[in-house]
Order: structure tokens, then C-alpha cells, then sequence
């Protein structure tokens, strides 16, 4: 589903965030508004200089983001649907520099900070890109077997066949057994650890409630850990342990 601001401005939210450095995460449209005020003002110097891709940056970066518009497109909000138009900013970004370089020394020096912060930015996401990557599943699997008596493991979840795809390989280095609760079982079958896959990182609560149908004390999970992901496609979890609370019903 798309959220508040309509899929086709969180796609290119998402784009922009992660070729920018990945900074600002959940603020609507500001990377959509500030990159397309750079890219609209470059396009434009570049055809009063008489660039000869001008025109061809103007269809790319002006022209395609129009036509998705017009067609309702993307009708998901992911960025990778953008990606082969952000394939040629590095192009718009060296004509760019180029120019300004050939017209004054003061350019020089411009180019040289804007090309630093463009490496560290980019840098600093290649590192979170190189810790995280499509998810730190590793990490939450280690986290729950090192703090988990021995035996067998109850794990629930909002997605079973994604976790317990993922756990299952990571589990054949380890001699422990993993039982997977259906999300409609978790709060007659009380599992040890509930992760959340389907949730975003903004919004995991610090715990959750779930009523039992027997009426007895309902289920609750406080929020151990938060296991996010970095780039365009992946997973944040959310890891819950199961903690005994004398509730009589949920809040």
C-alpha cells in the first residue's frame, strides 16, 4: 500500500535518500523536492552553455519522472523502479563539475568540496550498506540463540515462510531445533521470541498485547532489539521476548 504522500513520491524519496547518502529517513518529499530543484537548475545551466547532453538529461531526469506520474506509476513505494534513471546522475554530475571547472578558478575549488561530499556521503552509505546489507538476519538469529535456554526454539512471526527460510540456514551451523508458530497461533501458543518482519523500524512498538481466546491473561512482548536493513530491498526486524506481565487485559 502506499502511504500518506503517494507511492510515486516515497519511490523517489527512496531513490534520492539512498544515492545521497541515506540521511533523513521519514521526512515526506524532502529529498524528492531538493534533488529535483538541483536537477532542474543543472539541466537549465547546462543548456544555457550549450552542453550537448542537456537535452538528453532533460528527458531522463524531467521528461521519464513525468510519464510515471502521468500512468499512476509506480503503484508501489520502492525506489528500485526509479534506478535506471539515477543510473546517469553521475554522468549530469561530471558535465556539471566539468563546466564550472572550465569557466573560473574559484570553480576549482567549488568542484572540489562538492566531489568530497559527494565520496563521503557515499562512502558512509557503502559502510552501512556493507554492515547491514539486505538485513542484519545474522545478528537477531545470534542475539535470540544466546539468549535462549537450551533446547528447542518457539518462534512466531508476521511472516513464517520468510523467517523461517532465512533462520533454517542460518540454524545448520547450530545443533538447535526451531519450532515456527503461525501469526494466528501466537497467542494461544505463547512462543519464547515473536519478529516482526512486515513492520517498519518507525513503527515497532515497545511492546505488544495479544488477548488470548480463552480469556486467560493475554500475551505480551516487549521489543529486545531492532534489526534494520540498508538499500533499496530488504527487511527491518523487529526481535520481541516473550516477558511475563501480570495484565489482565491489554491496554
Amino acid at each position: 500500500s502506499c502511504p500518506s504522500e503517494g507511492c510515486f513520491i516515497a519511490a523517489l524519496d527512496d531513490i534520492t535518500r539512498f544515492t545521497t547518502g541515506g540521511f533523513g529517513e521519514g521526512l515526506a518529499g524532502l529529498h524528492t523536492g531538493l534533488i529535483a530543484i538541483v536537477i532542474i537548475g543543472a539541466v537549465l545551466w547546462l543548456m544555457m552553455v550549450g552542453q550537448g547532453r542537456a537535452y538528453l538529461y532533460a528527458a531522463i531526469f524531467i521528461g521519464t519522472p513525468l510519464i510515471y506520474l502521468a500512468l499512476g506509476q509506480p503503484n508501489v513505494p520502492y525506489g528500485r523502479y526509479f534506478i535506471g534513471i539515477f543510473a546517469f546522475l553521475p554522468l549530469i554530475i561530471a558535465d556539471v563539475m566539468g563546466e564550472i571547472r572550465a569557466r573560473s578558478k574559484p570553480g576549482h575549488l567549488l568542484m572540489a568540496m562538492a566531489l568530497l561530499a559527494l565520496i563521503s556521503a557515499n562512502t558512509w552509505s557503502l559502510t552501512q550498506f556493507q554492515r547491514s546489507g539486505r538485513g542484519q538476519y545474522s545478528e537477531a538469529f545470534n542475539f535470540i540463540i544466546n539468549n535462549s535456554p537450551a533446547g528447542p526454539l518457539t518462534i512466531g512471526s508476521d511472516m513464517t515462510f520468510r523467517l523461517a527460510m532465512i533462520f533454517d540456514h542460518l540454524a545448520q551451523k547450530t545443533a538447535r531445533t526451531i519450532h515456527y508458530i503461525q501469526p494466528q497461533n501466537v497467542s494461544n501458543k505463547k512462543p519464547a521470541w515473536l519478529v516482526t518482519v512486515l513492520v517498519k523500524p518507525e513503527k515497532m512498538v515497545d511492546s505488544i498485547c495479544l488477548d488470548t481466546k480463552e480469556g486467560a491473561h493475554p500475551v505480551v512482548y516487549r521489543l529486545a532489539g531492532v534489526y534494520p536493513y540498508w538499500g533499496l530491498s530488504g527487511t527491518p526486524w523487529g526481535v520481541y521476548r516473550l516477558v511475563d506481565m501480570a495484565w489482565t487485559k491489554c491496554p
